[in-house]
């Protein structure tokens, strides 16, 4: 009877170790310059990937250059706000933690454990943010612990995201609360022009810190 029950705890625990180690994790890196939103070069591809219960995934997308987003109008509860489409509907218990940060200092943070998401989507759930704050990244990061069917995302979209042509600042359930801030327009230079680009440079980071003031 020892032998067996030590047996059928070696069998318990090679189960667990082979279903952690199927778990897998994503990160799915992307830049916004204002116009458009593209993968980096070394993201892992959303496309046509299934997603099962134990993996995991982070969205980290970024604003281009010295561009950041402003909360314009305190955001309640955004539904959905930045997410990827999942054609088949079903109960997705997950956990999310979701951070927003400025030049590498976190501005706001939320967590959301055990949500239940219901639609046809995976990703961010809700998102509060108060008046006046300032990101260059959000960071969002997403354990699938139950699902009651396949999660397959379709991230065909020009956008690559869902619920939101426009991303979340835009067409998105924020729109009109988050603008996009374009800090310094590109300005053709002439060729002896290049040479006061320091000076330029200066400038337009003092301008980005008296708005930010």
């Amino acid at each position: 009877m020892q032998f067996s029950t030590l047996g059928g705890t070696v069998a318990v625990l090679i189960a667990l170790g082979a279903s952690a180690a199927a778990a897998a994790t994503y990160n799915f890196a992307a830049t916004y310059d204002g116009a458009t939103i593209a993968l980096d070069a070394g993201s892992d591809d959303p496309d046509g990937l299934e997603l099962f219960v134990g993996d995991s995934f982070e969205i980290d997308l970024r604003s281009a250059g010295s561009d950041f987003w402003r909360v314009t109008e305190e955001v309640i509860r955004a539904f959905v706000p930045l997410t990827f489409y999942v054609p088949e509907d079903g109960n997705r218990t997950v956990d999310i933690m979701t951070t927003w940060s400025l030049d590498g200092v976190e501005t706001a943070s939320q967590s959301e454990l055990g949500a239940i998401q219901g639609a046809a989507h995976i990703g961010a759930q809700e998102w509060s943010l108060g008046l006046g704050i300032e990101f260059d990244r959000v960071l969002i990061s997403l354990v699938l612990n139950e699902s009651t069917a396949p999660t397959l995302i379709d991230a065909s979209g020009p956008t690559i995201f869902y619920f939101a042509e426009g991303l979340f600042f835009d067409l998105g359930p924020t729109s009109g609360k988050i603008e996009y801030v374009s800090d310094v327009a590109a300005i053709p230079l002439p060729a002896a022009g290049m040479l006061y680009l320091p000076l330029l440079a200066a400038g337009a980071l003092a301008l980005r810190r008296r708005k930010r003031g």
